[in-house]
């Protein structure tokens, strides 16, 4: 459970490194592909974190 905790953890300090970008208005190239690169991390950790919710809580 406690691998659960720190998923959580850094899926929320992955969002909220992806919100920084996000309200932008005009990004230039390099904003806008690393808007694309955290929306990338992002993803991935919160899918991590989910099948690990899945297999902690639901199994």
């Amino acid at each position: 459970m406690e691998r659960l905790y720190d998923r959580i953890a850094s899926a929320e300090k992955a969002l909220k490194a992806f919100e920084e970008l996000i309200v932008l208005g005009q990004p230039n190239a390099v904003e806008r592909d690393a808007t694309i690169q955290r929306f990338k991390s992002t993803f991935e950790i919160t899918w991590k974190t989910a099948k690990q919710y899945l297999y902690d809580v639901e199994a």
